[in-house]
C-alpha cells in the first residue's frame, strides 16, 4: 500500500451515493473470486452488507485526495465492526509513551525502499487474528538483523502471540512495548522454528533456537521529515495508523480526508519499508499483512516470470543479490502494471532487459544527466511547407542501423551522430554511420558516460571539423582519451538549429530537413514493449529531460498521431530498438528540446 505523505481511472462524480445497479453481479463475482459459500439467510445478509461496503467505498473514492482506487476487496462481506475485530488491532494511546527526535541525521535521500536493498521478507497472511503488531515489530527487527549481519531472516510472529506478556494475542498488542518483551526473552526465533499459526497458543520458547536478538528500542517524534531520514538510514520502520480505510483499499496513492480517517484512532500495525514520488505527490511505501491478494499485488507469476528474465537475458546472480534482484523485479511488475492502468495510448509494459535494475540504477546506467532547457535560444522556423500526413526517413534510406550504448550513459552521442547522419545523407546521398565514441572521447563540453547534451554537441563537431565513421573510430562504451584522427574525417556540418516547442513545426522541419535530435522524459521507457506511449503527466513530466532519441517520422494508429522514434538500446528493446510516442500534447516533454545540424547546400 502506498500512502500520502491525476487519478488512475475517470471517476464520475455524482452529489449522492447509490448501489450500484450491478451490485448483484458484483457480488456473485466476490464470491467467486474469493471462495465465499454462505446458507441462504446468511447470503442475504452477506449481500446486505456487501452493498453497504460498495457505497463506503464510493464514498471513499469521491473524497479521496490522492490516486487510491476502492472498491471490491476480502473483505467487502464484513462490517467495519467485523472488519475491526478480525484485522486490526485494539486502539492504543498514543500519549503514554516518550518520544525522541533523533539527532544527527543525514538529509533524506529523494527516494528509498529497502525491498530493492534485500531487507524486507515477503509479504505473510495474519488471518483473522488481531497480530498485525506482531508482525510490525517482527519486520522491522528482521530488517535491523538484515543491516547488521547482511542475513534476511522471517522472524517469528506466533512467538510475539503467543509469549508478549504485555499484549493480547490475537486480539492486539503494541510494537513499542514488544521491543521490551523480546530482549526479556533474549531474541526471536525464526519462522521455520516457531511458525506461525493465527491463534493464541500456550508459548513455546525455546531459547537455544533463538535468531535475533535486540538492545533497544526507539519512539520517534511526529515530523515525517524525520521518519524519512531515519528510515533511510536505519531500515524499516514499525509505524501505526487509521486503518478504516484500508478495507476497501484497492491499489493507488491513498489520501482519504480527516473525516473519514481521523489520524487520533491507530487501530493498525504495519511496516513503512520506504517512500518516493507520483508526479508531486510524495508517499510512504507499506507493507501490510493481510497477504498478496490485498492491496498493490506482485503478480503470483512473478517467479517464474523472473526466472524466464534470466533466461532471456543471459543473467546469472550470486544467492544473496539474487535475493536482491528479485525483489527488485518484483517491484518493476508493479510499477509496469501501474503505468499499463494509466496509459492513455496503446502500450504494452511489462518485462524488459532493464527489468532487473532500480529506478535509479536505469538512470545512471542508460539516461544522460537532466537538461536545463531553459538555458538555449530557440528558433521558430519560418517558410516551412505544410507537413505531410506522415513521413518515415527509414523509407528514405536516412536512417542507420540501431546500435546498443550499453551501459554507458551516451544516449545524446547517439542521438547527435544520429541527426548528423541524417543531414549528411540528405546532403550528399550516402548513409554513413559516424563515430559515437569519437563525440564520447573528445567532446570538451559533455561528460562522456555520465551525459551530454545535443546542442552544445554540434559546436564541438564543427570545432572538431567533422566525424569520422564508425569504422574508424568504433564505439566501445568506455570514455577513453581522445583519438581524433582529422584526416578520417567523413562528416562536416556548417551550423545548428534548436526548434521552438511547437509540434507541427517539428513534423514540418523533419518531413523538409530530416531526422531530428530531440530529448525526452523517458523514465517509463525502462519498462516499455511496444505500442503507442502516452503516459500520464504525472507518470512522465514533461521538464525532466534525461534521455537524448532520433525522432526519424511520424504517423498514425487510427485516430491517434504518434512520433517514430530510434533509440540507442539495441534492437532487442521495444519495437526492434524503436519506440512510438503520442504526437500533439508534448508527452513526456519530447516538444521541449529538438534539435539538428545543418549542413549548407
Amino acid at each position: 500500500m502506498r500512502l500520502f505523505t491525476v487519478s488512475c481511472f475517470v471517476l464520475i462524480v455524482s452529489c449522492a451515493v447509490a448501489v450500484p445497479d450491478s451490485a448483484r453481479e458484483l457480488y456473485e463475482q466476490f464470491k467467486r473470486d474469493y471462495g465465499k459459500v454462505y446458507a441462504n439467510e446468511d447470503d442475504q445478509k452477506r449481500f446486505a452488507i456487501f452493498k453497504d461496503n460498495l457505497m463506503r467505498a464510493q464514498k471513499l473514492q469521491l473524497k479521496d485526495q490522492g490516486t487510491a482506487r476502492y472498491g471490491v476487496t476480502q473483505f467487502s462481506d464484513l462490517t467495519p465492526e467485523e472488519f475491526a475485530a478480525k484485522y486490526l488491532s485494539r486502539p492504543v494511546d498514543n500519549d503514554q509513551v516518550e518520544r525522541v527526535r533523533p539527532t544527527g541525521l543525514k538529509a533524506a535521500p529523494e527516494r528509498m525502499d529497502w525491498r530493492a536493498k534485500g531487507a524486507v521478507t515477503a509479504v505473510e497472511n495474519q488471518g483473522s487474528c488481531g497480530s498485525c503488531w506482531a508482525f510490525s515489530t517482527a519486520g522491522n527487527v528482521e530488517g535491523q538483523w538484515f543491516i547488521k549481519t547482511g542475513q534476511l531472516v522471517s522472524l517469528s510472529k506466533q512467538q510475539l502471540v503467543d509469549c508478549d506478556r504485555v499484549a493480547e494475542g490475537c486480539n492486539g498488542g503494541w510494537p513499542a512495548s514488544s521491543y521490551l518483551e523480546i530482549m526479556y526473552m533474549g531474541g526471536l526465533e525464526s519462522q521455520d522454528d516457531y511458525p506461525y499459526v493465527g491463534v493464541e497458543q500456550k508459548c513455546a520458547l525455546n531459547k537455544e533456537k533463538l535468531v535475533a536478538k535486540i538492545d533497544d528500542s526507539i519512539v520517534l517524534g511526529p515530523e515525517e521529515e524525520d521518519h524519512a531520514a531515519y528510515l533511510a538510514e536505519h531500515g524499516p520502520l514499525s509505524t501505526l495508523l487509521n486503518a478504516v480505510a484500508l478495507q476497501h483499499y484497492r491499489d493507488g496513492v491513498l489520501k482519504p480526508t480527516f473525516d473519514e480517517c481521523p489520524d487520533t484512532e491507530l487501530n493498525h500495525a504495519v511496516l513503512t519499508v520506504g517512500y518516493d514520488k507520483e508526479g508531486d505527490m510524495p508517499y510512504w511505501i507499506i507493507k501490510n499483512s493481510w497477504g498478496t491478494e490485498w492491496g498493490e499485488k506482485v503478480p503470483d507469476s512473478a517467479r517464474e516470470l523472473y526466472e524466464q528474465f534470466k533466461r532471456d537475458y543471459g543473467k546469472v546472480y550470486a544467492n544473496e543479490d539474487d535475493q536482491k534482484r528479485f525483489a527488485i523485479f518484483k517491484d518493476n511488475l508493479m510499477r509496469a502494471q501501474k503505468l499499463q492502468l494509466k496509459d492513455q495510448g496503446t502500450a504494452r509494459y511489462g518485462v524488459t532487459q532493464f527489468s532487473d535494475l532500480t529506478p535509479e540504477e536505469f538512470a545512471a546506467k542508460y539516461l544522460s544527466r537532466p537538461v536545463d532547457n531553459d538555458q538555449v535560444e530557440r528558433v521558430r522556423p519560418t517558410g516551412l511547407k505544410a507537413a505531410p500526413e506522415r513521413i518515415d526517413w527509414r523509407a528514405k534510406g536516412a536512417v542507420t542501423a540501431v546500435e546498443n550504448q550499453g551501459s554507458c550513459g551516451s544516449c545524446w552521442a547517439f542521438s547527435t551522430a544520429g541527426n548528423v547522419e541524417g543531414q549528411w545523407f540528405i546532403k550528399t546521398g550516402q548513409l554513413v554511420s559516424l563515430s559515437k565514441q569519437q563525440l564520447v572521447d573528445c567532446d570538451r563540453v559533455a561528460e562522456g558516460c555520465n551525459g551530454g547534451w545535443p546542442a552544445s554537441s554540434y559546436l564541438e563537431i564543427m570545432y572538431m571539423g567533422g566525424l569520422e565513421s564508425q569504422d574508424d573510430y568504433p564505439y566501445v562504451g568506455v570514455e577513453q582519451k581522445c583519438a581524433l584522427n582529422k584526416e578520417k574525417l567523413v562528416a562536416k556540418i556548417d551550423d545548428s538549429i534548436v526548434l521552438g516547442p511547437e509540434e507541427e513545426d517539428h513534423a514540418a522541419y523533419l518531413a523538409e530537413h530530416g531526422p531530428l535530435s530531440t530529448l525526452l522524459n523517458a523514465v517509463a521507457l525502462q519498462h516499455y514493449r511496444d505500442g503507442v506511449l502516452k503516459p500520464t503527466f504525472d507518470e512522465c513530466p514533461d521538464t525532466e529531460l534525461n534521455h537524448a532519441v532520433l525522432t526519424v517520422g511520424y504517423d498514425k494508429e487510427g485516430d491517434m498521431p504518434y512520433w517514430i522514434i530510434k533509440n540507442s538500446w539495441g534492437t532487442g528493446w521495444g519495437e526492434k530498438g524503436y519506440f512510438r510516442l503520442f504526437r500533439g500534447d508534448c508527452t513526456c516533454g519530447i516538444n521541449r528540446m529538438a534539435t539538428s545540424a545543418i549542413i549548407k547546400k
